[in-house]
């Protein structure tokens, strides 16, 4: 990936991803509290390191690296939000 662009429309299609996923927290643990958590970090693991969108940007001006990972943490705040899992 080379511009900002691209990264946002990676990070919308990951989002949306999660959104359509029919995952649920009881497929982490029975208890709720529990199997929400695990939700959470796996939602949390797939946009900081599993498929994380950042590691894949090459952009011409080093100081967009700053807002990709912004961008990245937004989309991800956004996501656990509307799982309910924050």
């Amino acid at each position: 990936m080379k511009t900002l662009s691209e990264v946002k429309a990676a990070l919308s299609a990951q989002k949306s991803t999660w959104l359509k996923s029919t995952t649920v927290w009881s497929d982490f643990d029975a208890d709720f509290e529990t199997g929400n958590r695990m939700h959470a970090e796996s939602v949390k693991h797939d946009f900081l390191e599993e498929n994380d969108v950042v590691d894949h940007f090459e952009p011409e001006d080093s100081d967009e690296i700053g807002v990709a990972a912004e961008l990245r943490e937004e989309a991800m705040e956004d996501t656990l939000q509307a799982m309910d899992l924050y």
